[in-house]
């Protein structure tokens, strides 16, 4: 434990209480028997997908994928996008593809399978027997005229370069700017991210060990991977900073959760036994030992510098930042909602990241209502419950309807009926603010 600790923990639980002392959040009225999305949607209406997570054939055949059983729904989704509900702009919230999900034992960059590097793997991911038709109505979206395609960065696609996107889908817009990160403001009162930037144990770290950018949560995801190839899969997703306060105490519970939850031997700690083979720089194995010694030697004092790198608007305690990881409201509004930021003034904020489809209503203390909206996950339903999956959203921003308001729908993208293989939007909720 640092030196710091207690002043962290004191920061941390005072921001928070002062959080919810002045503000008000609740959760948008859920109204089920709205209609399905229709309506003239081309000039006026943006939809949002983030998480799915897909990897590369080894990941499906290995069994520790989250992304395969929706394939099929998300490859229809795209068609009711490209073909019933013309969107003026499909937007998609990060970790479309998934390079931390790698058992530690495995070379993530492997010759074997025509894997040397960063460029092949994601070449290899979007070349995957389950993946390659999805990606082809992507570039089918990007190549039309009626629909945008943006793509905005995640933490687990992190080292996907803009260069590397295009090649994969031409004509996609790349919404990221510091490395590894990404920021989209479709209109000047809404603004997109992945949501990874807040996390202490997913955002960029490339202070912490100059060279290298990936956190401490690739390291743990890695683990995890490996947890899920022995057992064959399952379980729900993984979050490991869950209850923990600090470094230590979360890479250590995050290391005691996944061997409990998968019954698996704990990994050999100070063995180089994680395979790198290249990625972000690490041109040898590593030990979970010794990274959790470069970690701890300074990541706490250096989170400060490190918000400022990532391009944090509101720097906030390492606790704030741990919670982040399961829990991202306060960080929405904290960092957007609360008063006008160096980006602008928002009324919605929209993250992925945290795979729990939501809108939330918050109104500050001087009653000015503002949304909170998160699009959720496209991974497979048993390993992301018990949120829902194939969620997305649908934005309609005042600006491009000439109405008064910005209005926010959250819809499930369900089977028809049982044996087919139709399905349609369900809503889940719905809310609208006055437009700024």
């Amino acid at each position: 434990m640092t030196r710091n600790c207690f002043k962290t923990v004191v920061a941390g639980i005072g921001l928070i209480s002062l959080f919810f002392l002045n503000t008000h959040c609740k959760k948008s009225s859920s109204l089920p028997d709205d209609p399905p999305v229709t309506g003239d949607t081309l000039s006026s209406s943006i939809a949002v997908i983030s998480d799915i997570h897909m990897g590369d054939a080894r990941a499906s055949a290995g069994k520790y994928c989250w992304f395969g059983k929706n394939a099929g729904a998300l490859g229809s989704f795209l068609d009711y996008i490209r073909d019933q509900y013309p969107v003026r702009q499909l937007v998609i919230q990060g970790d479309l593809f998934d390079e931390w999900l790698i058992p530690y034992r495995m070379m993530p960059y492997d010759p074997a399978y025509g894997i040397n590097n960063t460029r092949e793997f994601y070449l290899a991911v979007a070349n995957a027997p389950i993946n390659q038709p999805i990606v082809q109505k992507l570039k089918d979206i990007a190549a039309g005229s009626q629909t945008q395609l943006i793509y905005v960065p995640g933490n687990h696609d992190m080292l996907l370069t803009q260069s590397i996107m295009e090649e994969i889908i031409p004509g996609i817009v790349w919404a990221g700017v510091e490395s590894g990160l990404g920021r989209y403001i479709p209109v000047s009162n809404i603004v997109m991210e992945h949501g990874h930037r807040y996390d202490f144990f997913c955002c960029p770290q490339p202070l912490v060990n100059p060279g290298h950018m990936l956190p401490p949560g690739y390291f743990v995801s890695r683990l995890y991977a490996d947890g899920m190839q022995q057992t064959g899969g399952g379980g729900a997703e993984l979050s490991p900073e869950k209850g923990s306060l600090l470094f230590l105490v979360a890479w250590a519970g995050s290391f005691i959760y996944i061997v409990r939850k998968f019954n698996v031997p704990a990994p050999p700690m100070d063995s180089t036994v994680v395979q790198m083979t290249g990625a972000d720089n690490y041109n040898s194995p590593v030990s979970f030992f010794g990274m959790q010694s470069i970690y701890n030697a300074n990541i706490e004092e250096l989170w400060p510098a490190t918000q400022v790198r990532n391009g944090v608007p509101v720097p906030v305690p390492v606790l704030v930042a741990l919670i982040n990881g399961v829990y991202l409201t306060p960080s929405a509004i904290i960092e957007y909602l609360q008063k006008s930021s160096s980006f602008g003034n928002f009324n919605i904020v929209s993250f992925g990241h945290s795979h729990a489809a939501d809108i939330t209503v918050y109104q500050d203390t001087n009653k000015i209502k503002k949304l909170y909206v998160n699009s959720g996950t496209w991974i497979d339903d048993d390993q992301c419950a018990p949120k829902k999956s194939r969620t997305f959203l649908i934005l309609r921003p005042a600006k491009w309807t000439g109405l008064g308001y910005d209005k926010a729908m959250l819809y499930q993208f369900n089977p028809t009926g049982s044996g087919g293989n139709g399905y349609s939007p369900v809503l889940i909720s719905k809310d609208s603010v006055a437009a700024l």
